[in-house]
């Protein structure tokens, strides 16, 4: 698969796991919500909003905790999955919480997830959504099926589950067209571990991203001054021909490839199962649109680089042309354009590219709607929210 196409890939999980021991306590419950006070969406703004689900609420059962989420040692349901890349019939024990309505400030029209989760052996999650709006619910929809590692299942999304209300397309929930709008969701997610196991999943973070489609204002202003952050430069071609059963290999693998000099900063195709991995390592990470480069500068202002998503014609990329790849913003020059390291080059030392501004927001807000990985060490204070919009981090 060339990179001109197409760059999707996922970094291959080592077999070690750790164990974790099970809670003993069953907690389900059912709290009441406040209800949040929403900040209008302006017309002249895009729509994107991002919201982290309140582990402490919503309802769960067979599970203990309210952050981390683990599995209790009682009242776990019984089942048996198929592993559609792998084996038939593997028994588990399960537990699942699901979050209270999140409401939006607009109607969305897409929502991506994301979740930072650790999955010891024998042991995987699925997260799943639910929209409402217009005065009807819809079904639940399967976003992912997810292990950090391979040995139990492999991670995968779930195609086939077009309704009239919307599908999933890899990793994004879009509204159908033409059906009633939404204005509201809600998450769940299932922990589950192989049946005669004592380990559990662990899951810190749940959170989503909705968004609807706007024609953006390119380039943005920029009114700030030059950073550069020292990003080790990494190249996915110098990997060609390795591990060609992942997604075409190592020269396809743009998406872990940015991933690993995003936080091999100390730092494959799945936006956020990718990011999901990074909770092997102590980082935290979540997927979302940004409205504008300016709102990317607050992130490197904080020591944050950011992997894009790019899809379009874009001067001085090695191609010329992408239908879907993945680089590292690490700055900006004095005029406002973008210092990248992109693995769309041939060695290491042709990583750091500068493109234009306009012809970066062209091919990222045109492209991809905005999307980012923000990916940075546990604990770490992100910078603030643009004033007056709906927070979108």
């Amino acid at each position: 698969m060339l990179l001109a196409a197409a760059c999707v890939g996922s970094t291959t999980p080592t077999d070690e796991q750790t164990s974790t021991s099970k809670p003993t306590e069953a907690v389900t419950t059912s709290t009441p919500a406040p209800t949040p006070t929403l900040i209008p969406q302006p017309a002249s703004a895009p729509a994107v909003s991002f919201a982290r689900a309140d582990l402490s609420r919503g309802s769960s059962s067979g599970l203990t905790g309210t952050g981390p989420l683990m599995l209790a040692s009682s009242g776990l349901v019984a089942g048996s999955y198929d592993d559609p890349y792998g084996q038939s019939g593997i028994g588990y024990q399960s537990g699942s919480w699901t979050s209270d309505w999140m409401p939006v400030a607009f109607p969305f029209d897409e929502l991506v997830a994301s979740w930072n989760a650790e999955t010891p052996a024998s042991t995987w999650i699925k997260l799943e959504m639910q929209a409402r709006g217009a005065g009807r619910e819809t079904k639940f929809y399967t976003m992912m099926t997810w292990a950090s590692g391979d040995t139990d299942i492999h991670r995968t999304s779930t195609p086939g589950q077009g309704s009239a209300d919307g599908d999933v397309t890899i990793d994004t929930f879009k509204r159908a067209d033409g059906a009633p709008q939404l204005d509201s969701y809600r998450l769940r997610v299932t922990l589950y571990q192989r049946s005669g196991s004592t380990a559990t999943p662990s899951v810190q973070m749940l959170a989503a991203m909705v968004s609807t489609p706007f024609k953006y204002e390119i380039p943005s202003p920029f009114d700030g001054g030059a950073i550069d952050l020292q990003v080790p430069p990494l190249s996915q071609e110098e990997h060609k021909g390795e591990f060609p059963q992942y997604d075409g290999g190592g020269e396809a693998w743009c998406s872990p490839t940015s991933y690993t000099y995003d936080w091999n900063y100390r730092g494959a195709g799945n936006w956020p199962a990718n990011v999901a991995y990074a909770t092997r390592f102590g980082l935290e990470g979540f997927v979302t649109r940004l409205r504008s480069l300016s709102e990317a500068q607050r992130f490197i202002a904080a020591s944050i680089p950011l992997v894009a998503s790019i899809n379009g014609d874009l001067p001085g990329f090695l191609f010329g042309k992408t239908n879907g790849h993945l680089l590292v913003i690490r700055g900006f020059d004095p005029k406002g354009d973008v210092i990248a390291n992109d693995p769309a080059a041939k060695t290491n030392r042709d990583v750091r590219k500068t493109y234009g501004r306009a012809d970066f927001e062209r091919v990222w807000l045109g492209g991809s709607g905005g999307i980012v990985y923000v990916i940075y060490p546990r604990g770490k204070v992100l910078p603030p929210n643009v004033p007056g919009l709906p927070p979108n981090w």
